[in-house]
């Protein structure tokens, strides 16, 4: 506690001797940073700290907190964010021509984190659930159809064994 207040002290001891608020300094320098990580390292930078930073600390967030709700979101916003990836690996060449295509693929991130919209949720449920329950029920039927072989190979061998020592 005392420990704390300390560091209050030193807060409001630091707000006094700059003239603007704090929270403007704060914004500043994050302002700066953007900008050398802009001029050093392009745009795509920035787009990937938007598509990961938040998300992974809300998703270090989530795997503390019972609650399920925030682990699904989550989970279906990085399946999202694999998926998009994976095709932006291959499409890339394709891709980079699309003018400002780095603010929509910011703007696509966004919408599937934001809180107010759940767009990794509603896609998952609108396009990647069905074709799930489709895949699931194609893999129960090679299932069945390898128990099948499996079955009739056995059954071909027993017989065969069978037959050797009936002889």
């Amino acid at each position: 506690m005392k420990r704390t207040s300390a560091k209050n002290k030193q807060i409001k001891k630091l707000q006094k001797s700059v003239p603007f608020p704090l929270t403007y300094a704060i914004a500043g320098a994050v302002v700066f940073i953007l900008f050398l990580i802009y001029l050093f390292s392009g745009f795509r930078a920035i787009t990937t700290m938007v598509a990961v930073v938040y998300p992974a600390y809300r998703s270090m967030q989530a795997i503390r907190s019972d609650n399920k709700d925030d682990d699904t979101l989550w989970l279906a916003y990085w399946v999202w964010y694999g998926i998009f990836t994976l095709v932006e690996s291959v499409t890339d060449l394709l891709l980079f021509w699309i003018p400002m295509y780095e603010v929509l693929k910011m703007a696509f991130y966004v919408y599937l984190y934001a809180p107010q919209m759940k767009g990794a949720l509603f896609l998952y449920n609108k396009l990647l659930a069905p074709l799930i329950e489709q895949m699931e029920s194609m893999e129960q039927r090679a299932k069945g159809a390898a128990s099948d072989v499996k079955q009739a190979f056995s059954s071909a061998q027993d017989e065969t064994t069978t037959t050797k020592k009936g002889k």
